[in-house]
Formats: structure tokens, C-alpha cells, sequence
């Protein structure tokens, strides 16, 4: 058994979350009659939670 296991460095992948954010958004605004801004705000919470994994990421 080794102590240590090597640590991956590959990155973490967040252009997923920017992807379910513009799908997720669409759903929304689909739903609320405003397909535009559904989509506009779909891809503002995908940008910021792939950035977020990409601060984080970077960090280790």
C-alpha cells in the first residue's frame, strides 16, 4: 500500500456547467415566457460557476 497516491493534474472540467446553464436557462425561460432572458441569465450562472471551478482548480 503507498502512502501517498499520486495526485491527478489534469483539470477539472467546467465548460459542462457553462452548457447546463444555458440549457437550464432556456428550460426556465420557456417556462416563464422569456426564452431571451432565460437563455442571458442561463449562461451568466454557467460563466460564474466555470470560473468558480477554474479559481478553484488553479488552486490546487
Amino acid at each position: 500500500m503507498r502512502p501517498n497516491p499520486p495526485q491527478s493534474t489534469a483539470p477539472a472540467a467546467g465548460g459542462c456547467l457553462l452548457a447546463l446553464g444555458v440549457v437550464g436557462g432556456a428550460v426556465a425561460g420557456i417556462m416563464l415566457h422569456q426564452t431571451s432572458l432565460g437563455i442571458i441569465l442561463g449562461v451568466a450562472a454557467g460563466a460564474i460557476a466555470a470560473t468558480i471551478v477554474f479559481l478553484i482548480d488553479r488552486r490546487r
